[in-house]
């Protein structure tokens, strides 16, 4: 008896790629990438916060710490200054982590006091934004050729694609 892999090898040694094409992305679901997708844009294109919490620097987030709440980042709607020493960012999950931002502490280690939040804990200030890209990256594959394509693998207009087997 011979193994799976040997005769899935001896079925498909025969085979050869049919030709591609480009077809637009609602042409493609369940076809077969025939080149590496190549990313265009970061994506995300800027850090992400994974969690409803506060942007602060990572030197201000001190158990007891006060920090001046200045604003508000609600995802696709970033909030529009800095972050200095001493104030913190209300950011909810898939908000644009703030420029001067380098740490997000989560709600549930925080609590808020008029227009002051007091860093309860410190824990979890760590590794809750994601830095930017970490999905994908201009001029880096995205996905391999031989890949089954799915309309949300790309916001690319067109793919170039194995032609269907008639």
């Amino acid at each position: 008896m011979i193994s799976v892999d040997e005769a899935v090898a001896r079925i498909t040694r025969g085979f050869a790629a049919l030709p591609s094409e480009a077809v637009p992305v609602a042409e493609a679901a369940g076809r077969v990438l025939a080149q590496d997708a190549v990313a265009k844009l970061d994506q995300p294109p800027a850090p992400m916060s994974q969690w409803t919490a506060n942007a602060v620097r990572c030197a201000d987030a001190s158990p007891g710490a006060e920090l001046a709440l200045i604003g508000d980042a609600p995802a696709g709607r970033p909030f529009g200054g800095t972050v200095r020493a001493g104030q913190a960012v209300r950011i909810f999950t898939g908000g644009v982590v703030p420029e001067g931002a380098d740490a997000v502490v989560i709600q549930e280690d925080t609590e808020l006091k008029g227009k002051l939040v007091v860093i309860k804990e410190a824990h979890g200030r760590r590794k809750m934004c994601a830095s930017a890209p970490w999905i994908f990256a201009p001029a880096k594959s995205c996905f391999a050729a031989g890949t089954v394509f799915r309309r949300a693998m790309s916001p690319c207009s067109r793919r170039r694609i194995c032609r269907r087997f008639r």
